[in-house]
């Protein structure tokens, strides 16, 4: 939005961070400060950057719509393909200016590689998460690359009765209404009672701790296997 630039809306905007630091920065749980979601980037969100590392200089500060910009000290892309997610490794690319992640990335000077760690990387609507593996043979290869964040945890349904009599898990459009997201907030690894979805345990299987690979020469007749810790 143009208000990222605009000095009438300055003060709003850093009165909404400084709200935010000083109810929760004695707050264990709280291990990093967000700036925001998909607002684009601007002096108003460098100037909320810059206040919060001087009063908090103990957690880092990450915003996802400057890509590498100076108001974050993490790289969280939106929805990154492995290859790309691979690429954000290099400094060059994180400091390049970029549109690729439909947002006009600022270019950045920083001399230090910066974490990766996609803001949203799957997306755990019908049948998904397919592919995590592929994601995290890239993580599990660098260095800099540590995990990523799927949207989201638990289906936003409510039980209800059928005409029929049959209890069902309701969304969108099942109350009535005229408005609505439709199946939008159905995109969890568990349902709204925490049973599993089936993709929660392909996210269990990606994300275990001990991987084991075999390889077979067939010349030699010969197999290797190899354990090793993946943490």
């Amino acid at each position: 939005t143009s208000r990222r630039k605009d000095a009438a809306w300055a003060q709003a905007y850093l009165e909404r961070m400084t709200r935010v630091v000083l109810r929760d920065r004695n707050q264990p749980c709280v291990i990093l400060w967000s700036l925001g979601n998909e607002a684009s980037c601007g002096p108003n969100i460098d100037a909320m950057a810059t206040w919060t590392r001087a009063v908090d200089p103990t957690r880092a500060v990450q915003y996802e719509s400057c890509g590498g910009g100076k108001a974050t000290d993490i790289i969280c892309p939106m929805y990154p393909t492995p290859a790309q997610l691979a690429a954000l490794t290099s400094l060059q690319e994180q400091n390049k200016r970029s549109a690729v992640f439909w947002r006009r990335w600022p270019a950045s000077s920083a001399s230090d590689l910066r974490p990766v760690i996609p803001c949203e990387y799957a997306h755990a609507m019908n049948n998904s998460l397919g592919n995590l593996d592929d994601f995290w043979r890239v993580i599990r290869s660098h260095r800099v690359t540590q995990g990523g964040f799927i949207w989201d945890w638990v289906d936003q349904g409510l039980l209800k009765e059928s005409a029929e009599g049959e209890s069902f898990w309701a969304y969108g459009g099942d109350f009535g209404e005229v408005v609505h997201d439709r199946n939008f907030c159905i995109n969890g690894i568990v349902f709204p009672d925490r049973t599993l979805h089936p993709g929660a345990h392909q996210v269990k299987r990606s994300l275990q701790f001990i991987s084991i690979e075999i390889e077979w020469a067939p010349a030699a007749d010969n197999i290797s296997r190899h354990i090793g810790a993946t943490a």
